[in-house]
């Protein structure tokens, strides 16, 4: 329920900054020129808006976090800059003098301020419903923690009593958030914080933690914590990233259809055989789908799974860098991933995705046990964190983890950065001949 107050107060403060700016510019006294109508600003406005609302989910500032801090208002001042050059590119599109540069420039100024305010007095007033806490274990600091909480009840958290470890969280109902303050093995809490996905797990820092800058921190009371957050449905972004992988997968079809034809005629005048190959993988939910791609072996050795399944170097992935049953035009077409282009019908049947985890082969479950099957909660992509960080250099336990983290952290702003850096990750890699 927070998260849509944020929404609406957002919008709200954004567009009071925009009157109010246009106010400053044309009825205030303060300059002496032309006056534009203010209907001539509609288009603008409303681009406004909706780049304000995609900028701000993609830079996590719905999660509904409980408490304002100095990131929060570092990431609403660097979404607004991005907000601003968009519309900066918009007027430039449209060609149109009439946009005031005072206006817009008061407008994101202002925004800065009435956006910020705005959301402080909201957490304050609207703080939602009184979350249930459960506390791991009762030492020094999970005392210290219960009786910050019975202290401010501002807070709104109710204390539910102290647990030995995450076993006994089955032992409460209706459980919101768990402070941890003693050692938990990291692979247990990917299990559980994964078994109870509801649950905000946050933990007190040691030293350690405190130095590094890959987590997400928080606040209680002046107590330092670290959250992994609630994992929440991303309706809006699914449909919206869904619609932008078939318009762009149709773009890029239409696009490379000449380089389409080229490889086609190479791969069917140097060898025989088809030149395209289907394999069975698993997608989102384990559903097993045909994935597509261009032939890059001999035809004896192009069968849905490669026939002898030799293992590659790295553990459940069934090709080799240099396999030696690869053909000349294979070659090429495997070091820069053009064998991959076929994929792209895949995203347009609503198999895959352009971006996400790697697709895998059924054999493949296996080694892969309960946080590790976290990938399968999203469509399988073209591109991914696998691609962008080492291609076949990486373990099998890597590749797992850059999964789990991208369907955990997944936005437009993390897509856009895969998207942009796996075109330098295939030429510079080294690739896999």
């Amino acid at each position: 329920m927070v998260r849509k107050r944020l929404v609406l107060t957002d919008l709200i403060s954004f567009n009071i900054a925009f009157f109010f700016a246009y106010w400053l510019r044309t009825k205030s006294g303060v300059f002496s020129l032309d006056r534009v109508p203010i209907g001539e600003y509609t288009n603008i406005i409303v681009l406004s808006n909706i780049a304000l609302l995609f900028v701000f989910l993609a830079n996590g500032l719905y999660r509904g976090r409980k408490f304002f801090n100095p990131d929060e208002f570092t990431a609403i001042l660097k979404s607004l800059v991005v907000v601003f050059v968009i519309i900066g590119a918009a007027t430039f599109l449209f060609k149109s003098s009439v946009y005031s540069r005072i206006i817009l420039s008061f407008t994101i100024i202002l925004s800065i301020m009435f956006i910020t305010i705005s959301r402080i007095f909201l957490r304050k007033i609207f703080s939602g419903r009184r979350e249930n806490v459960v506390i791991i274990c009762k030492d020094k600091a999970g005392e210290q923690i219960a009786k910050k909480i019975n202290e401010h009840t501002s807070l709104k958290y109710y204390f539910l009593g102290f647990a030995n470890s995450l076993k006994e969280l089955s032992d409460f109902k209706y459980v919101d958030v768990v402070f941890i303050t003693k050692k938990v093995a990291e692979e247990k809490l990917m299990d559980y914080s994964d078994k109870y996905p509801r649950i905000q797990f946050k933990i007190i820092p040691s030293l350690l933690h405190l130095i590094t800058d890959q987590l997400d921190f928080d606040e209680l009371v002046g107590m330092p914590l670290i959250e992994i957050k609630r994992k929440f449905a991303a309706k809006g972004y699914g449909e919206i990233k869904r619609c932008i992988d078939v318009v762009a997968s149709f773009f890029l079809i239409i696009l490379l259809s000449p380089v389409w034809v080229i490889i086609i005629i190479a791969i069917k005048t140097t060898s025989r055989g088809p030149f395209l190959i289907k394999q069975e993988r698993l997608g989102k939910d384990k559903i097993p789908f045909l994935f597509y791609k261009f032939r890059t072996m001999r035809r004896s050795d192009t069968s849905g799974k490669e026939n002898d399944k030799q293992k590659n170097e790295v553990e459940y992935l069934f090709k080799k860098k240099r396999d030696p049953r690869t053909t000349g035009v294979g070659k090429i077409l495997r070091r820069i991933c053009l064998d991959e282009f076929p994929q792209l019908l895949n995203v347009i049947k609503g198999e895959m995705s352009l971006v996400g985890p790697r697709p895998h082969f059924a054999e493949e479950l296996k080694g892969l046990k309960g946080w590790r099957q976290k990938r399968f909660e999203v469509l399988p992509g073209m591109t991914g964190l696998w691609q962008v960080s080492g291609r076949h250099d990486l373990s099998v336990e890597k590749t797992t983890v850059l999964d789990a983290y991208y369907v955990n952290h997944m936005s437009f702003l993390l897509d856009l950065k895969i998207i942009v850096n796996t075109i330098p990750a295939i030429l510079f890699s080294g690739g896999r001949w």
